[in-house]
């Protein structure tokens, strides 16, 4: 699995060819399958090639939205947070806040959850509450925490 295809481009040309043949030994000589992964431009790098163009199928994946499939990955993906009690990021007010503000990029949907999860830690709250969640475009100053008093 090949992530990050797109930077690829960032290269010199010479950088480029090299990625890209390294991908072609990959498949050839090594017989092995390759999934490749990447932003908006992953394509443009394989679409240089004509041998990797005729290999590889592009697909656009959709964004994500706030259905039940987003509800089920937050309501996972919350399980895991440290916090004391349940938030239920996947009610449908937060799940919609939550597709709106990260456009439908599930790592823009992510840090948010992440960044609230921080904040409730910092603020001393036992989950992510709506507030919360609106407030945390970004990581919170995490002094609060090394100031806090260990629980008896």
């Amino acid at each position: 699995v090949l992530d990050e295809v797109q930077d690829i481009t960032l290269g010199s040309e010479r950088e480029q060819v090299r990625s890209l043949e390294g991908v072609k030994l990959l498949m050839n000589e090594v017989g092995l399958p390759i999934l490749a992964f990447g932003a908006d431009k992953a394509g443009q790098a394989f679409n240089s090639d004509g041998h990797l163009a005729a290999r590889f199928t592009q697909f656009t994946m959709p964004a994500w939205q706030a259905d039940s499939i987003l509800a089920s990955f937050v309501a996972t993906y919350e399980r895991g947070l440290p916090l004391e009690e349940p938030s239920n990021l996947s009610d449908p007010a937060n799940l919609n806040f939550l597709a709106k503000v990260g456009g439908g990029v599930i790592g823009n949907i992510v840090a948010r959850i992440k960044n609230a999860a921080l904040t409730a830690l910092v603020e001393g709250s036992p989950r992510i509450t709506a507030d919360i969640l609106r407030r945390a475009e970004a990581r919170p100053a995490m002094c609060p925490l090394a100031r806090r008093k260990p629980a008896p």
